[in-house]
């Protein structure tokens, strides 16, 4: 598969992706996606996204604790 973004290579690859809907963070572990090896495009197939966005609508999911670093960047450096 050729990247969309940079025409570089894809590689399927396995693992964790964080993603955001109507404005909530949701971490999904283990999935599986194409990643782009130039640029970092990363890809789900239809089924896969299909699957995550139906467990966020039915709220098949554990909530967990995190400590997340965030960065504000109005405070200047």
């Amino acid at each position: 598969m050729t990247c969309a973004a940079c025409k570089g290579n894809m590689m399927r690859k396995r693992g964790d992706l964080d993603l955001r809907v109507k404005g909530e963070l949701y971490i999904a572990h283990n999935v599986c996606f194409e990643e782009c090896a130039n640029c970092g495009e990363l890809v789900l197939d239809p089924e896969t996204s299909d699957i995550i966005y139906k467990r966020i609508k039915l709220k098949q999911y554990s909530k967990q604790k995190m400590d997340i670093p965030v960065l504000d960047l109005a405070m200047g450096i």
